[in-house]
């Protein structure tokens, strides 16, 4: 049985293996939320948050039951590394055989504020097949060199799926950055599915990667991103790309990008500047219009006109918003001639949280 989660102390107090559920929605910010007061001023000033860089190495599982957890605040490198692991949580799952899964889980006005220290808001780092199922990031403010929206980084199976980010990322490095919408290192056999990406990622460092979904992938095993979007504003830098900033010439898996899109870039490559790695693209599209860009590796230009119809995507899981089906979800949907496609928990949420901002049909849903 899962061990309740009500104040912020007890997400602190977590067995590494345990399983937990939230009752509620907790706030940094709100008194009502600490078993003990003066713990609120510790974890909303200086440091912030203790977890970050203590001991939330999780292997466990914690179910969010759609709740939130608000303001989180973390500001300052810490550790005896530069580029220690920071986040709600610093590491789910290791390199191995132990892992990790979190789900059904909002975290709204997260501030956090390093330099060299690598941040996902959910985690510095996943691994171990860890699963990161429903996850999303809203309002996110970031600053610092080594980012990424849920995870900074990834590796050994782990996958991200039906989650996202929203907010905005800065660089603070002139030398070099890396920074992604979703991911920004993946380093292993790991999967990104049914994720967007939202706000803008700022700054111009002269080295790095940045890309709207990942900024840098350096792996010996295959990569899957599939279903998946960005609107993330990138900065022209020396690798960028609207969806992934590029690969190292050395990584031996393949990388596999399937229908995807993306509309936002102020550099020349909307999909991936440096595909160095075995890449195979499939049935992606980016908007020619917004980039100013009519051809590109990766994938094919449409105009904005052309983006928001569903004969764009004929090879693509989608249908038309008026024709989803709630008891059998297709992946895509599309507001004809309105909006570009979006994802199928995108309708959920719309449809739900009218209804009821707590309780989250995702969690009945296995997609």
């Amino acid at each position: 049985m899962a061990v309740l989660v009500s104040y912020l102390e007890d997400l602190v107090s977590i067995d590494q293996r345990g399983s937990y559920e939230l009752t509620r929605d907790l706030d940094f910010n709100d008194n009502s939320c600490y078993r003990s007061l003066p713990n609120k001023t510790l974890w909303t000033t200086g440091l912030g948050w203790p977890g970050a860089a203590m001991a939330l190495n999780f292997f466990g599982k914690l179910d969010g039951k759609g709740y939130k957890i608000k303001n989180l605040y973390i500001s300052g490198d810490s550790g005896p590394d530069p580029k220690e692991f920071r986040g709600l949580f610093k590491t789910i799952g290791t390199d191995g055989l132990d892992s990790a899964e979190i789900s059904n889980l909002v975290i709204e006005n997260p501030n956090i504020n390093l330099t060299d220290n690598k941040m996902g808001f959910l985690c510095g780092h996943a691994s171990g097949n860890s699963v990161i199922n429903n996850v999303h990031i809203k309002n996110g403010t970031s600053s610092g060199n080594y980012l990424g929206g849920i995870s900074y980084s990834t590796a050994e199976n782990a996958a991200i799926k039906n989650s996202s980010f929203e907010g905005n990322m800065t660089s603070k490095n002139a030398e070099e950055s890396t920074i992604g919408g979703i991911v920004a290192c993946i380093t292993g056999n790991n999967f990104i599915v049914k994720c967007a990406a939202k706000g803008s990622i700022t700054g111009n460092p002269a080295d790095g990667a940045i890309g709207g979904i990942t900024g840098w992938i350096s792996s010996a095993l295959d990569v899957v991103i599939e279903d998946c979007y960005s609107e993330m504003s990138v900065p022209n830098t020396l690798t960028t790309g609207g969806l992934c900033g590029g690969a190292s010439s050395g990584s031996k898996g393949t990388f596999y990008l399937t229908r995807c899109w993306t509309n936002k870039t102020s550099g020349v490559y909307p999909i991936i500047e440096d595909p160095q790695q075995k890449f195979i693209f499939i049935d992606n599209f980016y908007d020619s219009t917004t980039t100013g860009v009519n051809s590109a590796t990766g994938g094919s230009a449409r105009t904005t006109r052309q983006m928001k119809e569903s004969g764009t995507f004929t090879d693509w899981k989608i249908v038309s918003k008026d024709n989803f089906d709630f008891n059998s979800p297709s992946t895509w949907y599309i507001d004809e001639d309105n909006d570009y496609p979006r994802l199928w928990w995108e309708m959920k949420k719309e449809s739900l949280y009218s209804k009821n901002p707590v309780v989250n049909i995702l969690m009945s849903i296995n997609i």
